[in-house]
């Protein structure tokens, strides 16, 4: 599904399917793109089979959101159980628990509340990014994330070496005026590194931050325990 005009929801909706794509991959939306004044709703919504991409953006729930204009998307009671694959055979692939790519938008505003995610994210190519909830966030204006009141309980992993991973966001970069509040959440994180070639960056909430202006961060009231594995 690929969303541009018009508000949207899915509501009350549980998605088994097995999911490969190629550039934009996910479990209900492969991309929402060029969207003005517009809102995408996934509330009460389960995902519990596989996403596999073999290069792009892929998400648990939404493979890339790019070039809005004033739009929201909200996350409101959510369970993902499935597992989000890369197998890019080139580099800079983005994979994320909900999205996979953020990029290019001004004014939006992303809303995960009251979810619970329990996936398996793993990445097999060089040079990429990998979060819980989001994979990357950058070159975006004006720009809120909000992720309150969940259990992320997530399994992360890379192989092929000069990658990043966070267990919320793996790269935030290049945004102006980028607010991100991280409150009240639960679970643990596992993260893996096979770093065979070369240095990588990880992190507990963000694997890299950088190059941003007008940031602002509020981290409150979570309890979250963070394993980090470097092979």
């Amino acid at each position: 599904v690929t969303v541009s005009s018009g508000n949207f929801a899915i509501k009350n909706v549980t998605n088994e399917a097995t999911i490969i794509g190629k550039d934009t991959s996910g479990t209900f939306v492969g991309s929402f793109n060029e969207a003005n004044n517009k809102n995408l709703v996934l509330e009460k919504c389960t995902a519990q089979g596989p996403v596999t991409g073999h290069e792009g953006s892929i998400g648990g729930m939404i493979g890339e959101v790019s070039s809005t204009f004033n739009s929201s998307i909200t996350f409101k009671d959510i369970k993902l159980y499935g597992s989000v694959n890369g197998r890019g055979l080139n580099d800079h692939c983005h994979l994320g628990g909900f999205i996979g790519l953020i990029t290019s938008n001004t004014g939006l505003s992303v809303i995960v509340d009251d979810t619970e995610s329990n996936m398996s994210i793993q990445e097999a190519s060089v040079n990429s990014f990998v979060g819980g909830v989001v994979g990357t966030i950058a070159k975006n204006d004006e720009m809120k994330v909000t992720v309150i009141n969940s259990k992320i309980q997530n399994s992360l992993s890379v192989s092929a070496g000069l990658n990043t991973i966070g267990g919320f966001i793996g790269f935030v970069n290049e945004n102006n005026n980028f607010t991100l509040h991280i409150e009240n959440n639960t679970g643990g994180v596992s993260m893996i590194m096979d770093n065979t070639q070369g240095n990588g960056n990880a992190g507990g909430y963000v694997g890299l931050f950088s190059d941003n202006k007008g940031t602002v961060i509020a981290v409150n009231k979570n309890q979250q325990s963070v394993d980090l594995e470097l092979s």
